[in-house]
């Protein structure tokens, strides 16, 4: 199962700098359908990636949208132009410079958000805590 270019540049515009395994948890697709289709992205220019790894994260590719990318998100996903979906989902370059910076932090983010999503199956962990 593929999935689609406009479900990819939805996710990369929510989620600039996500790996292919944490993108795969969230989305419920397989994790060779999520490098396949970021590897097309990134073919085409509408992707970049940037590589990353910390003493407590394994190390991982991540991606986001380039100039290009974001045009093609802005026409894919209904905005009538580029600055429009830059409003909606922030990434001017000082603002990636900045998430580049934290990119320990979002790495973290993600990796949790990854481990409680639902997954493909719709059914979330169920947590229990005791205190």
């Amino acid at each position: 199962m593929s999935v689609s270019d406009q479900d990819l540049l939805h996710h990369l515009s929510r989620m600039p700098f996500v790996d292919t395994a944490e993108l795969a948890m969230i989305t419920g697709e397989a994790h060779v359908a999520m490098h396949r289709g970021l590897g097309c992205l990134l073919a085409q220019g509408i992707a970049g990636r940037v590589s990353h790894g910390t003493a407590h994260l394994p190390p991982s590719r991540r991606y986001y949208l380039t100039r290009k990318g974001i045009a093609e998100a802005a026409d894919a996903l209904g905005f009538g132009t580029p600055s429009d979906h830059v409003r909606a989902y922030p990434m001017s370059r000082e603002w990636l410079t900045l998430l580049i910076r934290r990119m320990d932090a979002v790495a973290t983010v993600y990796r949790l958000a990854a481990s409680l999503s639902p997954g493909p199956t719709g059914c979330g962990r169920r947590w229990t805590f005791s205190g």
